[in-house]
């Protein structure tokens, strides 16, 4: 893929079928699907939420989760009414 940059490179875990995680760089999968496995590295904040950080053991590529960390519980929320 040397002919595109930065950016541009498609997303490999759309074409390869897997029930795990999928590198979106190098389309490694999960350990337990037959890849080399990711690595949790801490976590990525944003204004609304908190994701957790994957590094792929095979191209060394940091992505996060769709999922996000819940953050608060239903007991802690305050309604306001």
């Amino acid at each position: 893929r040397p002919w595109m940059t930065g950016a541009q490179h498609p997303n490999l875990g759309l074409y390869i079928a897997s029930e795990g995680k999928v590198c979106t760089n190098c389309g490694n999968k999960e350990k337990e699907h037959g890849g080399e496995g990711f690595q949790y590295r801490g976590r990525h904040v944003t204004n609304a939420s908190k994701y957790r950080t994957v590094c792929c053991n095979k191209c060394g590529k940091y992505s996060r989760e769709y999922q996000r960390i819940p953050q608060r519980s239903p007991e802690t929320t305050v309604d306001l009414r």
